[in-house]
Formats: C-alpha cells, structure tokens, sequence
C-alpha cells in the first residue's frame, strides 16, 4: 500500500463548496447578495443581503456551481459576471482541489453603485 492509501479519502461537501464560493464572490467588485425570491418578486432589498446564494453539486473530483447575486448599478453586467467566473473558478479549485466543470451565475437584480443615491432606490424626486 502506498502512503495515500493508508491515509484514506477526503470527501468535500457540497455545503463546504457553497460557503467557500460564496465568501470568494464577495471578493470580487460590485458583487452582492441577493435576497430571496418568491413568484420573482424580491423578500427584502438585494443591497440588504451579504452573500451571494450558492448552490454546488460534487461529482467525484469535480464541482458545479451556480451563483445568485446582485450587481451594481451601472457597471456592465457581462464584464462583472466573466470577472466573478473566472474569480470563483480559481478560488474554488485552489482551496478545496476539486475542478470547477460549471460556474452558472444568475443576477436576480441591479443595486445602486457608489454615487447612485440611497433609500428610495436612488430615484430623484421632482419639485
């Protein structure tokens, strides 16, 4: 028997997963959370929520992750998302080994950026 033999196996979780991609995803700019959503609609404000949803599925040596988040107001969205898989693809396969075969990410909404008013979801009020 070799030594890796001896020693056994390490399973990753798929829950494990789901943390480590969401806190990577905080990493990168204008990325946010999403809130939860019933009928499409939103329960609470996107710009409320910390982290991402993740969702992950572990086959073998491989993952597949899919990400809800929030983008904000007005970067481009396809530049933040290829920077947020390309971000998730790396932090994934370097801290747990596993290989990243998916990364699907849905926006579920945008949020004001720096600049973009507060509150009354930076809208402007006519006098």
């Amino acid at each position: 028997m070799t030594a890796a033999e001896v020693r056994g196996t390490l399973t990753v979780e798929p829950r494990a997963v789901q943390r480590i991609a969401a806190a990577a995803a905080t990493e990168v700019d204008h990325v946010g959370g999403a809130a939860r959503r019933v009928m499409t609609v939103a329960v609470g404000e996107d710009a409320d929520v910390r982290y991402p949803r993740v969702e992950a599925r572990v086959d073998g040596r491989h993952v597949g992750v899919t990400v809800t988040c929030s983008i904000a107001y007005p970067q481009p969205v396809g530049t933040v998302t290829d920077r947020l898989r390309s971000h998730l693809t790396g932090r994934i396969a370097a801290l747990t080994g596993l290989t990243p075969r998916s990364v699907r990410i849905d926006v579920a909404g945008l949020t004001p950026g720096p600049g973009q008013g507060s509150g009354a979801r930076g809208r402007r009020s006519l006098s």
